[in-house]
């Protein structure tokens, strides 16, 4: 019996770091991006696994002041410009 209670606190508390894991990455791991054109004046808030995605495909460059700006309206570039 005591072997049981213990599993269950072990797959308890696993599932709980779990969850407190995936909300981190949720909430944490996310950043603000500026739309292309100026005029626009609503910002994307991009989790990481999208901004990797659009810098690999030259979707995203840094502004002059340093923010994250998109750099394609609607559909984003198929491959690497280059």
């Amino acid at each position: 019996m005591p072997t049981i209670n213990r599993q269950a606190v072990i797959s308890c508390s696993l599932i709980l770091i779990g969850s407190f894991l995936l909300i981190y990455g949720v909430f944490f791991h996310s950043t603000i991006v500026l739309p292309q054109n100026d005029k626009d004046s609503t910002t994307l808030l991009l989790l990481e696994s999208a901004i990797i995605k659009d810098a690999i495909v030259g979707g995203l460059q840094f502004d002059e002041t340093g923010r994250i700006k998109r750099t394609y309206m609607g559909k984003p570039p198929e491959a690497c410009p280059t």
